[in-house]
């Protein structure tokens, strides 16, 4: 995420993260490598009721994951009415992001495509605002029963490569 801020040259914007983990170092070191550390915020740990007032102060949630297996944080950035952008390797995709807007979801390690995502999404306030409410749409409308099916479907999938094999 922070090489694609980086490549995008987004004015006017500045990358939040939220949490105190083993790659906060590993993050602020290439925040200062690409010449951003000024432009990006490190909150360190949140306290849970304290997230939906970081949610709700972001334009766009970004999750960058090369393996997340749902990303419950898909969902509480939805509730709050913010749009998530996400690599194809999150499984909440299919679920929460792609019925908000496809192109929200970007192939996992491409940096030029997030960049190109996060400039287009950030130049256009009015495009945010109707992605949100879509966002916070869905949430309204997604159900157990759709949880049900989808793991369902995926058993069918699986069940369906190993007679294959």
């Amino acid at each position: 995420m922070l090489r694609a801020f980086s490549q995008a040259r987004i004015s006017q914007s500045l990358p939040v993260y939220a949490g105190d983990g083993a790659q906060r170092a590993e993050i602020e070191r290439e925040a200062a490598a690409r010449g951003v550390s000024q432009q990006v915020r490190f909150l360190g740990f949140v306290n849970q009721s304290q997230m939906p007032a970081v949610y709700t102060a972001a334009d766009v949630m970004v999750l960058p994951s090369d393996y997340e297996p749902f990303a419950v944080v898909a969902n509480e950035a939805s509730c709050c009415g913010i749009p998530v952008v996400a690599s194809d390797r999150v499984g909440a995709g299919r679920d929460l992001i792609v019925p908000v807007n496809h192109d929200l979801i970007y192939p996992c390690g491409d940096v030029p495509a997030l960049a190109r995502l996060l400039s287009q999404l950030l130049a256009d306030r009015q495009r945010l605002r109707m992605l949100g409410n879509a966002a916070r749409q869905r949430m309204e409308s997604w159900s157990p029963r759709e949880t049900i099916a989808g793991t369902v479907e995926a058993i069918r999938c699986a069940v369906e490569r190993r007679r294959c094999n």
